[in-house]
């Protein structure tokens, strides 16, 4: 009896200690659980917070692109502008000795009338002056018009045209 008492005694002590062991494991196993669905509501949370801060930044993003847009038309625009006060000088500068040249003509044809002294050949020398001068000036309006086309082909030319043209302007 006393041995079957300390066989039972062992018994119980084994199964104390396994059922201890188990409750103990089962405890680790829980608290093991709840982490894991502690780190997985947070890993939600993030990822919710990740999916907030991306639609917000497409929506950033795609004002930025705007005013970026926006920006390039207000350049774009203000280039043109310049380019076109830029043109508008060219114009004026390539347009001042034509007209004073013709000016100049028109007042020696006045001097020679009003003097007495005017015969033909002398009216259509100068005619044909302000003729050459005129054809200048609207040449010159369709080269600067041509100027910002995109499509220019291109022209052979001499330097003897050039010099001639502009000594023709000079005279």
């Amino acid at each position: 009896l006393n041995k079957l008492s300390e066989i039972f005694k062992l018994f119980l002590y084994f199964f104390v200690i396994i059922f201890g062991s188990i409750v103990w494991f089962s405890f680790i196993d829980i608290s093991r659980e709840k982490e894991k669905l502690k780190a997985q509501r947070e890993l939600e949370n993030s990822l919710k917070e990740l999916e907030e801060l991306n639609s917000t930044l497409e929506e950033k993003v795609k004002e930025e692109v705007d005013k970026n847009r926006q920006k390039d038309k207000q350049l774009l625009y203000q280039s043109r502008l310049a380019q076109m006060g830029e043109m508008m000088s060219m114009i004026a500068h390539q347009w001042r000795q034509p007209l004073a040249s013709i000016a100049s003509i028109a007042l020696s044809l006045r001097l020679k009338t009003e003097l007495g002294i005017v015969d033909k050949t002398f009216i259509q020398q100068k005619t044909e002056l302000i003729t050459q001068n005129t054809d200048y000036l609207s040449k010159t309006i369709d080269d600067f018009r041509n100027f910002f086309q995109p499509t220019k082909e291109k022209e052979i030319t001499t330097f003897e045209k050039i010099l001639n043209s502009v000594l023709d302007i000079a005279n």
